[in-house]
């Protein structure tokens, strides 16, 4: 089985679909309006036909967001979308930025920060039997 079902290339950022159940949205360097974000997660919820799936979320080193997007990270409407967010920091300044938007922001899903990819897809291996076994992307 390949690696990866699906990948959309957006302007600003990757939306992978992997094998697992895993969804891994990176970032490219941009400074992200809450406009952007809401876009990108409308294509996951029409791909995901409204099933949670659990999220990795990653950026380039000098990706950043909005206020209204960190808001919107931790607010309910993500929170219908996906069954857990691992955020991966690529260096110390995403780590403390990441950090701090846990903190304060307190996110309404599972949400935890991890240094590599494979700690946190391990991770999210967790949430993926939170998935309708009939949970398909669309065609």
């Amino acid at each position: 089985m390949n690696k990866y079902n699906k990948k959309f290339e957006l302007t600003y950022a990757s939306i992978t679909y992997r094998s697992t159940g895993i969804v891994h949205i990176h970032y490219r360097d941009h400074l992200f309006t809450v406009h952007e974000n809401r876009e990108i997660f409308q294509l996951l919820k029409k791909e995901m036909r409204g099933h949670q799936c659990p999220i990795m979320i990653s950026g380039d080193g000098f990706s950043n967001h909005d206020n209204e997007s960190k808001q919107f990270f931790a607010g309910q409407e993500l929170a219908g979308l996906c069954s857990a967010i691992a955020f991966v920091a690529q260096g110390m300044p995403q780590e403390l930025v990441i950090k701090f938007l846990l903190r304060f922001y307190k996110p309404k899903v599972d949400s935890r920060y991890f240094l590599n990819e494979k700690q946190a897809d391990e991770w999210l291996k967790n949430y993926i039997n939170k998935i309708s076994d009939n949970a398909q992307l669309s065609a």
